[in-house]
């Protein structure tokens, strides 16, 4: 039963893909400004990918891109570009570290001063709009954290969590991190970006009214980083959710619990403007 199901989502992303190739929307130049009309929705809803402008785009520390206050990972591939070392591009990041590394999400953000955001810390903050909750995030962000570092070269002695944990803002994993944009950064150098359809960067779309921005999601973020650093204009991601200002009442993470209404739209309007992260390094 399960090969079934999973030959089924396979032809359908397959389909999505075709259907996606054959349409192709394109945003007019209103649209790539960042207005939202009727038949923008219509094209983000029905479309699997977009070219979607960095213009309007935000990391997925809710910065803009073109954020003078550069994301601290856009910093990394702006220094490898200009041909700094690696141990000078790996201390500059590490001070970043530092620097977040005892920090809450109470502490970095503060209108949420509850009890339950002082006594989490920052990496493990979550999005309204996020399918995890608050309750998992930790756990969740330790295994995906020690699955991603480890295959890029970070060494762990065991998988226990809290060793994970104490891997989180070492300088090696401050390393492998400007090692993987370093490796990345290089190989499209030389060969170019080649898009992969079945494995496109993701971003969340959010609609205010009649203004949209897109934000990165949790795949692809290193690609992001070094084509925008190279000069690209558009980044072509799969879209995989739309976030509208008017029901964030509807959000998992607001029916939960996790946080009230009036939380949720800080957070949001701290995305959709761009000029404050949502999160730290992590």
């Amino acid at each position: 039963m399960s090969n079934i199901k999973s030959l089924f989502i396979s032809l359908y992303r397959k389909l999505r893909i075709y259907l996606d190739l054959a349409i192709n929307f394109n945003l007019d130049f209103e649209e790539l400004k960042g207005n939202l009309k009727d038949k923008t929705k219509f094209k983000f809803n029905l479309s699997y990918s977009f070219n979607l402008p960095y213009k309007n785009g935000r990391t997925i520390r809710g910065f803009s891109f073109e954020n003078k206050n550069k994301d601290v990972h856009s910093i990394i591939c702006r220094d490898l570009k200009n041909g700094k070392s690696v141990e000078s591009v790996t201390e500059n990041f590490f001070k970043s570290y530092k620097i977040h590394e005892k920090l809450s999400i109470g502490d970095f953000i503060d209108e949420l001063n509850e009890p339950k955001f002082k006594k989490l810390p920052l990496w493990s903050i979550v999005n309204p709009w996020s399918s995890i909750s608050l309750k998992s995030s930790k756990m969740n962000y330790l295994n995906s954290f020690f699955l991603r570092r480890k295959n890029h070269g970070l060494n762990f002695e065991n998988s226990s969590l809290s060793y994970v944990e104490s891997k989180m803002y070492s300088y090696e994993d401050a390393e492998s991190q400007v090692l993987q944009h370093k490796r990345l950064f290089e190989m499209i150098q030389k060969n170019g970006y080649k898009q992969n359809y079945l494995d496109l960067p993701t971003a969340v779309l959010l609609f205010k009214k009649d203004e949209w921005r897109w934000m990165m999601a949790h795949s692809g973020n290193h690609r992001a980083h070094i084509l925008y650093e190279n000069g690209h204009e558009f980044l072509r991601c799969k879209i995989s959710r739309i976030v509208n200002f008017d029901s964030l009442n509807k959000l998992k993470n607001v029916r939960n619990g996790d946080f009230t209404l009036k939380q949720a739209k800080i957070l949001f309007n701290r995305a959709f403007d761009g000029k404050n992260p949502v999160r730290g390094p992590k």
